[in-house]
């Protein structure tokens, strides 16, 4: 599985290609390995990827560079994903970069998952929409949220949801959610994975990728189910 890791010096661009490289997929079906190639310019190989990545950092904002090379893989429907860095320690914050590259993209960009704060306001987690689980530094295994977690993810996790399933067609959530009923972790990963597939719907993480690896855990389960649907569309046992 191909990834193009786009960003600039300083991203954190590297240290994301790094951690990507070493993912396991838990599921065997997938039989992914993960091959990422670093774009820092609007020049990238002629091969496009199975997955486009956009890596920014909170500290210096997107840069155009990187653009052509995402606009290139938005018109070919190619899966598309950003990764925001130093959200903890730079001058924007996690919603106001969905907002810099919706406007920059020139898409919708959906909160994939929302970053968790320590008393200090330093990352320690982050909160899994689609799963409602809370990935934390140092606890290999995902908690179940708190009540409150859940409570102000809700419209986060609904506007992720109905985006979804609009993208694929399904009437019948897009029902549900009107009459408020959200649909179980396993329904709306396999949704919001079925969207993201067709690289119709674009979606953010926050991470911390150098060291304790905060937010990672998301993007791996998230390219283990695209990497099985490709097995899937390919026909491949």
């Amino acid at each position: 599985m191909t990834v193009w890791v786009c960003g600039i010096n300083g991203s954190g661009v590297r240290s994301v290609a790094v951690a990507l490289s070493a993912l396991t997929f838990a599921d065997s079906t997938s039989r992914a390995s993960i091959e990422p190639v670093i774009v820092r310019s609007s020049t990238a190989p002629e091969e496009l990827p199975d997955l486009c990545i956009l890596v920014a950092s909170a500290e210096q904002g997107i840069s155009p560079d990187v653009l052509p090379t995402w606009h290139r893989c938005a018109e070919e429907f190619i899966p598309r994903i950003c990764v925001w860095t130093h959200i903890d320690t730079g001058r924007t914050d996690d919603d106001e970069m969905r907002l810099i590259a919706e406007r920059m993209l020139e898409e919708d960009v959906f909160a994939l998952s929302l970053p968790v704060s320590g008393d200090d306001e330093e990352l320690v987690g982050v909160l899994d929409l689609p799963g409602q689980h809370v990935h934390v530094v140092g606890d290999p295994l995902p908690r179940s949220p708190d009540v409150e977690h859940v409570s102000l993810s809700a419209d986060a996790r609904d506007q992720l949801i109905e985006a979804a399933a609009a993208t694929i067609g399904d009437d019948n959530t897009i029902s549900q959610l009107a009459l408020g009923l959200t649909p179980d972790a396993k329904r709306a990963w396999e949704l919001v994975s079925a969207a993201v597939a067709s690289g119709q719907l674009s979606v953010a993480i926050p991470t911390r990728p150098v060291n304790d690896q905060v937010g990672m855990g998301v993007l791996e389960e998230l390219i283990g189910r695209l990497a099985a649907l490709a097995h899937i569309d390919s026909g491949d046992t």
